[in-house]
């Protein structure tokens, strides 16, 4: 079963590169916890350093890769200023209405690559072509190298390694989801909703939560949130544009649940949109 989940992830895994390169991390390299709009998946070329997803920390090794999913908290820093990480990365994040497929499956957070210079090699050449910036296969491109390199990842694990988080298989929880996520700028309530799939409020309720492993109104938060860092760094709307995109009554009650959820307020988390 956990295969076949699995595949399905893979066939629904869409998502772009923000961007690809090669790094000497300097001597004050580090970030406090910040919650990423972005994966990171990365190679070790040489040096020492640490990350922490959530509240794990990892100590990824010369001729390791490493990977912090999208909408997870993220933390890193060196250890010695005197050998400070040389590495290969790549940000990207899933594609606006894709599913994110690390909702659902979590993998290891740092592999050993069969073939290291392989890897390096994949890195090298996605760098190149997202230097370009040019040429009309470019896009195509680096969508194949970047599949490429988490390709190699996710064949560095063992199957048992990769953890199911949950499987909502069920159509009509999907359709749910699909009207929740297209009605996002109305106020729509748990009443609407279920009454728009011919159920009682009760039920509704209840199966959601059994399905998602979180109720209806933490899960309109989590969504608006996530479409909120999505707006903030890729969109060049105001905060007051956002707001109202998202059904807020106003700026100030969005920059409150903003700061409420990430800790820092909007403006000050599209400051904090940096390199890892």
């Amino acid at each position: 079963m956990k295969s076949v989940i699995i595949n399905e992830c893979m066939q629904k895994f869409n998502v772009r590169l923000s961007t690809a390169s090669y790094v000497k991390c300097s001597k004050d390299w580090k970030q406090d916890y910040y919650l990423s709009p972005r994966s990171a998946l990365g190679y070790i070329k040489e040096g020492e350093g640490y990350f922490m997803l959530e509240e794990e920390k990892f100590f990824p090794k010369k001729g390791q890769m490493y990977f912090l999913p999208e909408q997870h908290r993220h933390s890193f820093s060196v250890m010695n200023q005197e050998n400070t990480f040389e590495k290969y990365y790549c940000h990207f994040n899933t594609m606006p209405g894709a599913t994110n497929i690390f909702k659902v499956m979590k993998v290891p957070n740092f592999v050993t690559p069969r073939d290291p210079d392989y890897i390096e090699f994949l890195f090298k050449q996605m760098i190149e072509v997202w230097e370009q910036k040019e040429g009309y296969l470019n896009s195509l491109k680096i969508k194949i190298l970047l599949y490429q390199v988490f390709e190699h990842y996710l064949e560095a694990c063992d199957i048992d390694q990769i953890k199911i988080k949950h499987h909502y298989k069920q159509e009509a929880l999907e359709e749910i989801l699909k009207f929740i996520d297209e009605n996002l700028d109305k106020k729509i309530s748990l009443k609407e909703v279920a009454y728009e799939f011919g159920y009682s409020t009760q039920y509704f309720s209840k199966i959601f939560k059994k399905s998602l492993g979180i109720t209806f109104l933490q899960y309109m938060n989590q969504l608006k949130m996530e479409k909120a860092r999505e707006l903030i760094i890729y969109s060049n709307k105001s905060m007051s544009e956002i707001a109202y995109t998202l059904g807020f009554e106003n700026q100030y009650y969005f920059s409150n649940t903003f700061k409420k959820e990430n800790g820092v307020s909007p403006t000050d988390y599209k400051k904090m949109y940096i390199k890892i």
